[in-house]
């Protein structure tokens, strides 16, 4: 039975470890951070916006069947 240690060439890993730097890390991490805010808010902002339109093309329309006293969705007779 193996090891893990065996069976990972950890030198290979020490080696690309030491080549990552840090302050490019970290500002990628915070540009990530705004990037998932901005996202965030661009679709928040859109689902308000659509929201609000659509309840104004409602209010349209019930106003268009006020005046031609006929309302939509109304049971027909006969």
């Amino acid at each position: 039975m193996t090891t893990i240690s065996t069976r990972v060439d950890l030198d290979r890993i020490s080696t690309e470890a030491r080549q990552v730097k840090f302050t490019v890390t970290v500002l990628t991490l915070i540009a990530a951070v705004f990037f998932a805010i901005g996202w965030v808010t661009a679709r928040v902002w859109l689902g308000v916006v659509w929201s609000a339109l659509m309840i104004r093309e409602g209010w349209r329309e019930a106003q268009k069947a006020q005046k031609t006293g006929v309302a939509r969705g109304a049971p027909r007779t006969g």
